[in-house]
């Protein structure tokens, strides 16, 4: 058996990301699409970029105590835009 490699293969980036914005799609249809991420600074970074990626001209980060509020399929979208090099 061979060893898995530590980053992934072009190809698995690219499947990734395509099944990352095939799953966006589905969960922006849920009710409720509310996703908390550690208040962290590097996720706090990562949910403004997700943001201003989506065109938010003034991005805010909700604040919940120890959690930050942002959006699941805003997310996804923006990683699988990553993922692709498309971002």
């Amino acid at each position: 058996m061979s060893e898995t490699p530590k980053e992934l293969t072009p190809l698995e980036r690219a499947v990734a990301g395509e099944m990352l914005s095939l799953a966006s799609w589905r969960f922006s249809k849920h009710g409720c699409n509310d996703y908390d991420l550690p208040n962290t600074p590097e996720h706090k970074s990562l949910a403004l970029a997700a943001a201003e990626w989506a065109g938010d001209k003034d991005p805010e980060v909700r604040v919940h105590g120890d959690k930050l509020g942002t959006m699941d399929w805003l997310l996804m979208d923006y990683l699988a835009a990553r993922l692709k090099g498309e971002c």
